[in-house]
């Protein structure tokens, strides 16, 4: 007789991410762990007089969501500050930064989500915010998370003017004539010179603020997230939370590399590694920037830009720097999380790890990924096989959206375009390949949920679906190959996969019990999906029933 199980679900489709063993009719849980997954009746043993036996008929069961690329922290701040994402014209972005500064009291007006495609190629002005808002720094960050839009007080509080010289690997747009700053600051070196200089958010706010981000990934079936470019306030926060037992899922970081610095910088990342590490935070891996977005031009391509012909983008690390780096942490075995949107960028970052690799003999257990990959060539998703890099895509992207039409379209023309986001391409050829959302500096879909971004995977189309055509629907994947990219290859993508990631017998209980069956349901459907319950380490985080 087998010890009673604490819960069992029985009787639907379950969905393992298990490749010897893909689909189950019922599963238990005791503890912490996973005790039973296989046919309805073999159940049986487990249920004991106290063992809840929900009824899975109708409904799926899966392995919890991990989304490996996320800033959670940056992201849920957004909630408290002036959301701009959705807005479809100047006037209403205008609009909704008066009233916000009206309502709010705050030293420092901040937001998020403005289209680069409202605005020309020089970005929003400063004068606009200066009308609005003249006697408070007003700091708001695009949509894709690579320009800022700023008044004239944060300008002067950061002491920037027309003798104030580009940062390495950023750009200050000026006024043709003037020479003076518009406003519009591109990648983060830029943006930095005036966010380094404003009041940060206090601790109970960015401790608030990950407390709804985990409330609200709950209801989606998130239970790992991999916090995309993590400083030390940011550990701070996930051990306050995990010492406190507040963590209501895993969280992997990403340590944000600084370009200014040399190779020395590895001891400072092992040792936060070090510091900060424990059984529910990982900060396993190092996070470089290596080139910006194709929506800003900063994107960096082996040819130029089709509306900028002398522009090929911009590189945010100096070349030898970023191999330097990248060869002296992966000697010390730090994983890399490699930003790089460009083909060249690409290119570069694979250059580094192959020379790397050379170095060191061999793969020597590394799961080194680049992120984001839009411009991907086939040879280079070739090298990513041969590598054993991971590549991390975000499958939410994959429609023509609003700025896919004002920007990126005349940006890279029609051939290029043609070019993007391939990830059936991609897992074709062999390349490992894991998916997460970038929330929340993503395109038109600002979105953490995966059932969201697996419907847009699905059908390549908006979660509206009212365009004409899919974008490129050659590249359309399977569902089953979209929940393993949220499931068991961001486990292995975050060293997690021999615990989690998969419904297996012995792994934690890390489960989603959705409403319905995604197998038997509508692809256009699939993004309105309930989560019915969300079990972490077999605790219940998230119930609907």
């Amino acid at each position: 007789m087998k010890p009673p199980a604490d819960l069992v679900i029985r009787g639907g489709t379950v969905y393992t991410a298990d490749p010897p063993s893909p689909v189950a009719e019922a599963l238990a849980v005791t503890g912490e762990r996973i005790s039973y997954v296989g046919g309805r009746d073999g159940v049986a043993d487990w249920i004991g007089p106290d063992t809840e036996v929900l009824d899975g008929r109708g409904r799926l069961v899966i392995p919890g969501f991990r989304d490996s690329h996320i800033h959670p922290i940056h992201g849920s701040l957004l909630w408290v500050e002036c959301v701009l994402a959705g807005e479809d014209t100047v006037a209403g972005c205008l609009a909704k930064i008066a009233a916000h500064a009206a309502d709010t009291g705050r030293e420092v007006i901040r937001g998020n989500g403005w289209r680069q495609g409202l605005f020309g190629p020089q970005g929003p002005h400063r004068g606009l915010l200066d009308a609005i808002c003249p006697d408070r720094p007003v700091y708001l960050t695009a949509l894709d998370g690579h320009s800022a839009w700023v008044n004239s007080r944060a300008l002067r509080l950061a002491g920037l003017d027309r003798g104030t010289p580009d940062p390495l690997g950023g750009r200050i747009e000026r006024d043709l004539r003037t020479g003076e700053p518009t406003g519009t600051l591109r990648e983060w070196p830029a943006m930095n010179l005036v966010a380094d200089r404003l009041p940060p958010p206090d601790r109970a706010d960015l401790l608030a603020a990950m407390e709804v981000f985990m409330e609200m990934a709950a209801r989606c079936g998130i239970v790992a997230v991999q916090e995309a470019a993590a400083g030390e306030r940011e550990l701070e926060v996930y051990r306050e939370l995990d010492r406190e037992g507040s963590l209501t899922m895993e969280i992997g970081a990403s340590l944000l590399c600084d370009p200014a610095a040399g190779p020395e910088q590895a001891d400072k990342l092992i040792a936060l590694r070090q510091r900060y590490g424990s059984a529910l935070v990982h900060p396993f891996a190092a996070k470089i920037f290596l080139d910006g977005v194709l929506e800003s031009h900063t994107a960096y391509l082996s040819a130029p830009y089709a509306d900028q012909p002398d522009h090929r983008g911009t590189l945010v690390w100096p070349e030898e720097n970023f191999r330097a780096v990248l060869g002296a942490l992966d000697q010390r075995g730090v994983d890399l999380h490699i930003h790089a949107v460009g083909d060249r960028a690409i290119a570069l970052a694979l250059d580094a790890f192959a020379a790397a690799g050379r170095r060191r003999g061999g793969a020597a257990g590394r799961r080194h990924q680049v992120a984001h990959l839009d411009l991907l060539n086939l040879a280079d998703m070739d090298r990513l096989k041969e590598l054993a890099v991971i590549a991390n895509m975000q499958p939410a992207w994959f429609y023509e959206d609003e700025s896919f039409c004002e920007v990126i379209l005349p940006a890279i023309g029609p051939e290029r375009a043609a070019t993007l986001y391939r990830l059936r391409t991609l897992l074709s050829r062999g390349v490992q390949t894991c998916l997460s959302s970038d929330w929340p500096y993503s395109g038109g879909l600002s979105t953490f949920n995966p059932l969201e971004a697996i419907q847009v995977g699905l059908t390549r189309k908006s979660l509206a679906g009212g365009e004409g055509s899919p974008f490129l629907p050659e590249e359309r994947v399977g569902l089953g190959e979209l929940i393993d990219g949220f499931t068991i290859a961001s486990a292995f993508a975050g060293r997690r996969e021999e615990e989690t990631g998969s419904l297996t017998a012995g792994r934690y209980a890390d489960i989603a019990l959705l409403e319905r069956d995604l197998f038997a349901c509508p692809p256009a459907e699939i993004g309105r999906t309930k989560v019915l319950l969300t079990l972490f380490r077999g605790r219940a985080v998230h119930r609907d029933l």
